[in-house]
């Protein structure tokens, strides 16, 4: 009787967790969930809260979306300002297709938190609000939008040669979509020809990342285990970047980025004024 009754139990609990995730996002998100899958469940929390407001009107609780996000993990917190940076966007086409009114100051604001929040469940992963303006008041750190960098390509051919980049994350290396020896495909957001010239064979299929670094508004340069090298060239100095070191070499605005034999020129911060 009693494996009975335990049977029935987990049955009535997957019904009950499976009924909530239809009606709340934030439960279908499983531990297993890609950062992808959480951007789609906070779109789809966000469509979620619209409302009617009568005469056929449907609107947001308020113009600005405070999204408050726990990473999994280090890999999944350098990766979020990527992921989410055009969830703003994303918003105002699916909310005006679903005849919602978008507020003129509609803002997303997304925070960063460390440790689970009070009230929240085991295993939600991020919450949603609602406020009349950008608040300090709610928990968890802001993410900070990237500088942006001007890169052009001196020597070497890539799929163009200057590149306007607001990444949090510049990747760098030869082809587009190169696979790994496990099989995975790497995004380059700078990809070197693979046309057999000696410059681009001389740049990795994974070479190299830029990352901004949000608390101090920089850039930093990392080798990625280069057959060839990376080198930064400042004042005629060049300094080699040690591959997969954890701490690479920061980098500015006149730099030279040398990868192999191919060379990208750092030219400017693109929130700087036009020079």
């Amino acid at each position: 009787m009693r494996t009975i009754v335990t049977k029935t139990n987990r049955v009535l609990g997957k019904v009950v967790a499976g009924v909530r995730s239809a009606i709340d996002p934030r439960a279908a998100l499983g531990t297993d969930a890609t950062m992808l899958d959480l951007r789609a469940a906070i779109i789809e929390h966000i469509e979620h809260s619209v409302v009617a407001a009568g005469r056929g009107k449907r609107v947001l609780p308020g113009p600005v979306v405070v999204v408050q996000v726990q990473p999994a993990g280090f890999k999944d917190a350098r990766a979020l300002g990527a992921v989410l940076d055009d969830v703003r966007t994303v918003l105002i086409e699916r909310l005006e297709a679903m005849k919602c009114t978008v507020p003129a100051d509609f803002q997303v604001q997304i925070k960063t938190v460390s440790r689970r929040p009070a009230g929240w469940d085991p295993g939600q992963r991020f919450a949603i609000g609602f406020q009349q303006a950008k608040s300090n008041r709610v928990l968890g750190t802001d993410i900070v939008e990237p500088r942006g960098l001007r890169l052009v390509v001196s020597l070497g051919t890539a799929q163009k040669k200057i590149f306007d980049l607001l990444l949090p994350v510049i990747r760098i290396g030869r082809t587009r979509f190169p696979t790994d020896s496990r099989g995975r495909v790497r995004t380059n957001d700078i990809a070197f020809a693979d046309d057999g010239s000696e410059r681009s064979r001389s740049v990795g299929r994974g070479h190299a990342e830029i990352r901004f670094m949000p608390q101090t508004r920089t850039y930093r340069l990392f080798d990625q285990g280069s057959a060839n090298g990376t080198r930064v060239l400042r004042k005629g100095r060049l300094s080699e970047i040690v591959p997969n070191d954890p701490v690479g070499l920061p980098i500015q605005p006149g730099d030279e980025l040398h990868l192999g034999s191919a060379v990208i020129r750092v030219v400017k911060y693109l929130d700087s004024p036009a020079t």
